[in-house]
């Protein structure tokens, strides 16, 4: 089986500390079963994604595993002192459907706020191959993006809003 590697660098911390706002960054991850890990991004040192598997690399030197199989989301949230309402609402954050797609991949969540969003489809080398901004409406909306171009295999999800980041997987066949 050839190697899927992925490294995510998490930059956003940068930008937090230019607002002169304390923030709190976390790292959850939600699996299949129910299971929630949360980790702060100040303890972790790297995020690897290598032979099917999450591998959190603590700043201690621990590191964590996940089975891709197992993972049902990674969520990044940030808050401050000044903002405690998430953007996107829910049990289920975000909804891929059909997963696995073949032609049009359907996001659908809930926000609390109106404003723009970005998404990212990334393979797991890495690779950004699908980017774009969108219009939220509050309350319920329904994103579809065209991935028949794409090559079959498992890609992440990720909106970002604000200082919101969701993050989810899907797997695309033909």
């Amino acid at each position: 089986m050839k190697q899927k590697k992925i490294v995510l660098f998490l930059s956003l911390m940068l930008s937090l500390s230019l607002t002169k706002i304390h923030a709190q960054s976390i790292l959850m991850v939600n699996e299949i079963d129910g299971k929630q890990t949360s980790y702060t991004i100040e303890d972790i040192r790297k995020l690897t994604f290598l032979n099917e598997a999450l591998f959190v690399n603590h700043m201690n030197e621990s590191v964590q595993s996940y089975p891709l199989e197992n993972i049902r989301s990674l969520k990044f949230s940030y808050s401050t002192g000044s903002m405690n309402k998430l953007v996107f609402q829910g049990d289920e954050n975000i909804r891929l459907y059909p997963n696995p797609v073949v032609d049009n991949l359907t996001i659908d969540f809930d926000s609390a706020n109106k404003g723009s969003m970005q998404i990212n489809l990334f393979d797991l080398q890495g690779q950004n191959v699908f980017a774009k901004t969108v219009n939220l409406s509050e309350n319920e909306n329904k994103i579809q993006i065209n991935v028949s171009s794409l090559p079959e295999g498992m890609y992440i999800c990720r909106l970002i809003n604000g200082l919101t980041i969701e993050t989810s997987k899907f797997l695309k066949t033909n």
